[in-house]
């Protein structure tokens, strides 16, 4: 495991911001958005940035990731920012895969308030039902390890992949353990968020304004739509906007109980 802790202060702090990458992606984010945001935040509060054991500059191997050995990474992290700083309240973004890993670790560990930033979470079912018809099941069926050059017809199912963490060039020809595949595309993030009761802000786009119908009585939930449909957000033109709003978003909460 790989982190980067940018916090220029030895003193304590209340509040800490980790951030948890999406598959295909490293430390730094899709299109460095993390760090982009992380270089902001830092000068008030700790900011962690991790590569889990088989991302980006960690060792190990990508094949050898699950959920749970990508959650035991997050604890690690945790329980140093608690040690380090003496963090009483964790702010976590996520994108991708890891918005589920954000929402796992909220529901289990309740001994420190956790909020959360996801980025393009998919909240309507499973991704699983969205693109079972696209998914060569018979390929992942029959192989414990994955390409994912061959799970689907990169042609015209790159999406399911976007909803995961990136598109065709980060994507497209890694090597996953099937379980690791099945437990992302199985999870339905709309089922964990009803367990949660920390401060939420879900970044999306203008065509999924249905999503907001599905958490209407979560008033914890805060929304930004920025103007695009596409699972890559973070790429648009917007961007600058999309930043500008995490950053106050973390800010303004960092204090709050």
């Amino acid at each position: 495991m790989m982190v980067i802790d940018r916090y220029n202060e030895a003193t304590f702090s209340d509040c800490g911001c980790l951030f948890l990458p999406g598959l295909g992606q490293n430390k730094a984010g899709l299109y460095f958005l993390y760090t982009m945001i992380a270089e902001q935040i830092s000068q008030h509060i700790p900011v962690i940035q991790m590569d889990y054991r088989g991302f980006g500059d960690s060792t190990g191997n990508l094949s050898d990731c699950s959920m749970a050995s990508i959650l035991d990474d997050v604890k690690e992290c945790v329980r140093y920012f608690k040690e380090k700083y003496g963090i009483g309240k964790l702010i976590v973004v996520s994108s991708g895969f890891a918005n589920g890993i954000a929402l796992d670790f909220a529901i289990n560990h309740t001994e420190i308030d956790c909020e959360m930033v996801l980025i393009k979470p998919f909240l309507l079912g499973t991704l699983y039902d969205r693109y079972v018809d696209e998914i060569n099941m018979e390929y992942v069926n029959n192989n414990k390890f994955l390409d994912t050059a061959d799970v689907i017809d990169w042609d015209s199912s790159e999406a399911l992949f976007k909803w995961l963490g990136a598109g065709r060039n980060r994507t497209k020809g890694l090597y996953i353990n099937r379980d690791f595949f099945m437990d992302t595309v199985r999870y339905s993030l709309i089922d964990k968020f009803k367990e949660i009761s920390g401060r939420s802000l879900i970044i999306t786009d203008f065509g999924n304004k249905e999503l907001g119908t599905a958490l209407e009585n979560n008033y914890n939930i805060e929304w930004f739509f920025s103007n695009k449909e596409d699972p890559n957000v973070v790429s648009m033109v917007e961007r600058k906007s999309v930043i500008n709003r995490i950053v106050e978003w973390i800010l303004n909460g960092k204090n709050t109980k």
